[in-house]
């Protein structure tokens, strides 16, 4: 089962930015979701039938500005 950890394993790859500088959210109607690095994609209803190559599913990705904790 892939977790959020290891989306931003994969991202840390291409985008050069350490996971701790990164951070994921669930997209949501009402507000965006921070989705915490130990569950499953799964648990924010990330699965196989739902997100998949011809169906892409959207995650909100912010990145560290500076030495701060703040995201954008």
């Amino acid at each position: 089962t892939t977790t959020v950890y290891d989306v931003k394993r994969m991202l840390e790859g291409i985008m050069k930015r350490v996971p701790d500088d990164q951070r994921l959210y669930k997209l949501t109607k009402d507000q965006p979701l921070l989705m915490e690095d130990s569950k499953p994609l799964s648990e924010y209803g990330y699965t196989h039938m739902t997100a998949r190559a011809q169906l892409p599913e959207t995650i909100g990705l912010a990145f560290r500005v500076g030495d701060r904790d703040e995201f954008e």
